[in-house]
Parts: C-alpha cells; sequence; structure tokens
C-alpha cells in the first residue's frame, strides 16, 4: 500500500497501520516479501553488516565516520576543498536531482530541444512526477518547489554532455545539499 502521507502496511492478521504513525522501533521491525529471494526481509532501509535495522543514531555515526575518513584522503591529496559532509538527505537530494537532469536531457533531447530553449515546467511535469513518486512526496508541488530552480540553473549548464564524474562537480557547485566539497564544522 502507498502514499506518503498515508502510507500504509497490511499485517499477516489482516490489520492496516498508517506507517507514519507507528512508532519507530515498529517500524524497524517490518518486514516485506521478496519474490525474488523468495523470503521476508526487513523494509528499514539501512541494515546492520548481519541484515538486520540498523538505528537512526548508528547510520549517522557511519555516514560521521565515512565523511572524516574520505576528507583525510581527500587533504592528503591536496584538494582544494577537502571536506566532506554526506548524509542521507543529501544523497536522496543529489539523486533526485542527477534523475531529474537526466529525464530533463531524454525530454530534451526527444523534442528538439537546447540549452536556450525557454524552460516550461508542464513540459518537464512527467519527469518531476516520477522524482515525486520515487521519493515520495505527498503532492508534485513539493517536488518542483524544491527541485525547480536547482534543474533550470542546470539546464542551461552544457552539464547534459558531461561525463558523470564532471556532472558530479558541476553539480556541487550549484548546490549545498550535494555535500562534495563544502567545508564542516
Amino acid at each position: 500500500m502507498n502514499g506518503r502521507a498515508g502510507q500504509r502496511v497490511r499485517l499477516m492478521d489482516g490489520r492496516v497501520l498508517d506507517v507514519p504513525t507507528m512508532p519507530l522501533e515498529q517500524r524497524q521491525r517490518l518486514y516485506v516479501r521478496n519474490q525474488i529471494l523468495d523470503a521476508w526481509v526487513p523494509a528499514w532501509l539501512w541494515l546492520t553488516e548481519s541484515g538486520l535495522p540498523m538505528s537512526t543514531r548508528s547510520w549517522h555515526q557511519v555516514f560521521n565516520v565515512a565523511n572524516d575518513r574520505v576528507s583525510r584522503a581527500r587533504l592528503a591529496l591536496g584538494v582544494k576543498s577537502p571536506w566532506v559532509s554526506v548524509s542521507p538527505h543529501s544523497l536522496r537530494f543529489t539523486f533526485a536531482l542527477f534523475y531529474l537532469m537526466a529525464a530533463v536531457g531524454a525530454i530534451d533531447e526527444r523534442r528538439g530541444f537546447d540549452s536556450a530553449t525557454p524552460f516550461h515546467v508542464e513540459t518537464y511535469r512527467e519527469a518531476f512526477a516520477e522524482v515525486q513518486s520515487l521519493l515520495g512526496h505527498a503532492d508534485e508541488t513539493t517536488t518542483i518547489n524544491i527541485y525547480l530552480e536547482p534543474v533550470k540553473g542546470l539546464r542551461r549548464d552544457p552539464l547534459l554532455r558531461r561525463s558523470a564524474v564532471a556532472m558530479w562537480d558541476a553539480l556541487e557547485d550549484h548546490s549545498m545539499l550535494v555535500g562534495f566539497g563544502r567545508e564542516t564544522n
């Protein structure tokens, strides 16, 4: 059962519960049937090495340790701005922005548009709707409000014709949420 605002699960005993109102501990104990593996697997996103749900505090610590390790390595390489601050939120934002840029590029290519063609959100509504669905936003306007300006700005950049590494570098110049190249305190 879907729909972020009304995301619900049906338990094996037939009860239906609203996921957003469930206590964290109860959400961590949810399992879903994986048809490929023919097994029950945790529905929780962050899992330990043994495959069990990881506490929120633990996965934040994993990110902090990884950020420190990568920052030290970048500093040792002499990177101008070596500090890394990646979080689950920045990964989500970056994923959505990459996805939108790929979708906008595909729509532009299909319609013969270039970066000088005026950007009208209606032209790209299907791309925003897909990201809305992937992120679980209850309303498409949420997705548009968050991503419209970054997408419009990046569309004018020859970013869509770059490699993934060059695209990442350009993205980090456009948003603090991307993560790399930002000093943390």
